[in-house]
């Protein structure tokens, strides 16, 4: 009988053990698992800044935030998951919680974040243009709207350098421009409407093939794309015309898998993605740079489009910013306010003025 009760004692003792040792050791950390896409490859700047800036310093920030809650992230580029038109409606179908968003594809379901194309000859510096994106975003509340109502939440907007021209031929003036095709993608063929150069549309990734089979003779696009997309391999001239900075890609997350965030882990993810966005802005005007002088080596000749002759083409053109306000109005946007949201913005930017070749806003 004693050595029973001993036995018993001993088995109580143990059990209390383990209950100690049960509580006593840190719970593991809670992990949800997200799904990142893009169309793109990772040699695209945007994917590049997403995988070593994004992903790596939301994990960091995570660890660091003193919370048990760790992303495990599946990373899946160049079109695996989704092909470059398909990553917003995967995203907003929950298929992939995170998408890295080309908005030129997103004409008609976002059409507020395509404003940039739509005002052409603007600033040309992508970290102030970035801002004032991010400053609409914080003031116009369609612009975030505008994602929920399509299942997703807004994370930034990423600006590239100015668009500029390469081509076959060499701009001095407007008048260089006639007879000549050029290539565009969506909005960009705006940016030849009364010039007496003829529009084809295109990809980017198509420039290089269809300038050397003289499908068309130039085309625009920043120049911290251009020898990604060997377009220097056709072209032969680099005319620095100035179109303007855009606001070219971004981040947006399903919103059901963002709501399931814990509230600490929704801060970091919106103020990472927006301090992307300025390293995103930073890097394409270093390769801005950087490009110019490669492509310089490579024997293409590069020269800037005078002042007078940018405003002559700005002026040249019919009014397509009020004319894609007048739609957006048309379709219950804030068309009409935002342009001149925006106009306001760049005209409050030191040395704007001497860049804004048109008040679009103001005619």
């Amino acid at each position: 009988m004693l050595r029973i009760i001993r036995a018993a004692l001993g088995f109580r003792k143990l059990l209390v053990v383990c209950s100690f040792l049960a509580w006593a050791a840190p719970a593991a950390p809670e992990t949800t698992r997200l799904t990142i896409v893009a169309g793109i490859p990772p040699m695209a700047l945007s994917v590049k800044v997403t995988k070593e800036f994004f992903i790596a310093e939301i994990n960091k920030r995570l660890a660091a935030s003193g919370n048990d809650f760790r992303i495990e992230w599946n990373e899946a580029w160049s079109g695996t998951v989704a092909k470059l038109p398909e990553v917003f409606s995967t995203v907003s179908e929950g298929v992939a919680q995170v998408g890295i968003q080309v908005w030129a594809f997103e004409g008609s379901k976002l059409p507020l974040e395509n404003i940039t194309f739509n005002v052409p000859f603007g600033i040309t510096d992508p970290l102030a243009l970035t801002q004032v994106m991010r400053n609409l975003h914080a003031t116009i509340p369609e612009m975030d709207q505008q994602f929920t109502k399509q299942n997703q939440v807004h994370l930034a907007s990423w600006a590239t350098d100015s668009d500029q021209l390469i081509a076959k031929f060499q701009v001095t003036t407007l008048e260089s421009l006639k007879g000549h095709k050029i290539g565009s993608s969506g909005s960009q063929a705006q940016y030849f409407r009364n010039t007496g150069a003829v529009a084809v549309s295109s990809g980017m990734d198509q420039t290089m093939e269809a300038m050397r089979s003289g499908l068309y003779d130039g085309y625009p696009a920043p120049v911290s794309l251009m020898i990604p997309y060997n377009m220097h391999e056709s072209g032969t001239h680099l005319t620095k015309v100035n179109f303007g900075a855009t606001i070219s890609v971004g981040l947006s997350m399903n919103k059901n898998a963002f709501d399931a965030l814990p509230a600490h882990a929704q801060k970091i993810f919106k103020d990472v993605a927006w301090e992307a966005a300025l390293v995103h802005g930073k890097t394409a005007k270093e390769r801005s740079i950087a490009f110019e002088e490669m492509m310089k080596k490579k024997g293409i000749i590069v020269s800037d489009l005078s002042p007078q002759e940018r405003k002559r083409w700005a002026s040249a053109m019919p009014n397509v910013a009020k004319e894609w306000a007048q739609r957006t109005d048309a379709r219950g946007l804030p068309g009409t306010r935002l342009i001149k949201a925006y106009m306001d913005e760049l005209r409050k930017i030191p040395g704007a003025d001497k860049e804004i070749a048109r008040n679009w806003d103001r005619e």
